[in-house]
């Protein structure tokens, strides 16, 4: 069973989230939205082997929360989810050596797929552009 930490600040999105992993029958769900130090205590409470964590790479602080919860908690891998796909935003989370990184555009069989190769010990990036935004066309 891979236990998963779901740090999202948002109702709407961690219900989704938490419904969609819940479904999966190798994944514990481990829900969490309040501030930074309630994460880290909730995480060395929960000892999960899984951090999915909502990012905005332009926010120090929520990056911080990763390398903090790696010096603590190491044996819990990380995977970022962030809805900036710059340069600067890969190259942040890189510098970090975060094992695992998708967009929140990716399709929900990405993130659970990166869960598993990150709960195994593997790196997951995944196809993120890191020249900005999408600069695909919307049908109308």
């Amino acid at each position: 069973m891979i236990r998963v930490l779901l740090v999202e600040d948002t109702g709407l999105m961690q219900g989704a989230l938490a419904a969609l992993l819940a479904r999966e029958e190798d994944i514990e769900v481990l829900v969490e939205s309040e501030g930074n130090g309630s994460v880290l205590a909730r995480a060395l409470s929960y000892r999960p082997d899984v951090a999915v964590i909502d990012v905005d790479c332009r926010e120090r602080e929520e990056l911080a929360l990763g390398g903090e919860l790696s010096a603590q908690l190491p044996e819990c891998r990380m995977l970022l989810v962030t809805g900036s796909s710059t340069r600067e935003c890969l190259w942040r989370v890189l510098a970090q050596h975060t094992p695992g990184l998708i967009g929140k555009d990716a399709p929900a069989d990405r993130l659970v797929d990166g869960i598993r190769k990150v709960a195994r010990g593997q790196r997951y990036i995944d196809r993120i552009s890191p020249c900005g935004p999408s600069t695909r066309r919307r049908a109308r």
